[in-house]
């Protein structure tokens, strides 16, 4: 009868605290979080010391997310980016028990859209004018947080070896077959130019670098500008714009550096990875 007693306790108490912290759990999902222009504008000019401008709501389906607004420099269309604000309460304990106190904070990538100049620039450097029948725009693809000490002007080596472990450099790459298209051709260009940027030290700590080729006829080719139709699973617009149908791009592949340091592929394996559509 005692044995029962004490398992029934253990069984209520159990109940209690799975109950408490789904309760908690539950609480912090569905906490609906705001934030308004005045309040990011006001973070990102104390953080970096310049003006920025609201773009609005950055778009979630059919409706906005009200956590998350685009943003880009007052002197500086072209590097827009987010600011997503969280919730973040913290526990104090309080006679004998946890108390939660709301609290909230802030993420943005600004720093990665300073840094993606840089690196298309390294490759403009590197590749010169052996690549004429080739366009490529990189971005960065950041799967942790950025690191909140950044400021208007970045050391790129510095960010590289700091953001390297949680963060991939992506580089999107049209490349003109002209009108007949060779595979083995496709996939020689491909090996070059990818082994190219890595032998020329785009980066001299570990990061991981992909480089996604898709290769189009001489018409398609000059469409656009390559920064409008880049990859980007970031991306803020909301209106995601299908680089396949766009440029009617027929073969593509993708080749890897799991480092960014070392490459090196045989041109029949990525013959037959390229993908045909």
């Amino acid at each position: 009868m005692k044995k029962n007693k004490i398992l029934c306790a253990i069984l209520v108490l159990l109940i209690v605290v799975i109950s408490s912290g789904c309760s908690k759990s539950w609480k912090w999902k569905t906490t609906h979080v705001v934030i308004k222009e005045q309040e990011a504008l006001e973070y990102l000019q104390k953080k970096y010391g310049k003006k920025f401008v609201c773009e609005g709501y950055c778009k979630s389906g059919r409706s906005r997310d009200t956590s998350k607004m685009i943003i880009h420099p007052k002197d500086d269309k072209t590097k827009r980016f987010t600011i997503l604000k969280e919730y973040s309460p913290t526990y104090v304990e309080e006679n004998g028990r946890d108390v939660r106190k709301d609290g909230y904070s802030y993420e943005d990538d600004y720093p990665s859209k300073l840094i993606e100049p840089m690196i298309d620039k390294r490759i403009k450097n590197t590749v010169g004018s052996q690549f004429p029948d080739v366009k490529y725009a990189s971005y960065i693809s950041d799967c942790g947080n950025i690191n909140n000490d950044y400021k208007d002007k970045i050391d790129y080596d510095n960010f590289i070896k700091q953001e390297g472990e949680t963060s991939d450099i992506k580089i999107t790459v049209l490349v003109n077959y002209g009108d007949n298209f060779d595979k083995n051709k496709a996939a020689q260009k491909a090996y070059s130019f990818m082994k190219k940027v890595i032998d020329g030290k785009l980066v001299n700590t570990p990061i991981k670098i992909k480089a996604s080729f898709y290769f189009v006829d001489s018409g398609n080719y000059n469409k656009d500008n390559i920064k409008s139709v880049r990859w980007d699973e970031n991306d803020i617009s909301g209106e995601y714009v299908d680089i396949h149908e766009k440029y009617n791009i027929k073969y593509s592949v993708d080749l890897e550096s799991e480092d960014g340091l070392n490459y090196s592929q045989d041109i029949r394996d990525i013959e037959n990875k390229m993908d045909s559509f």
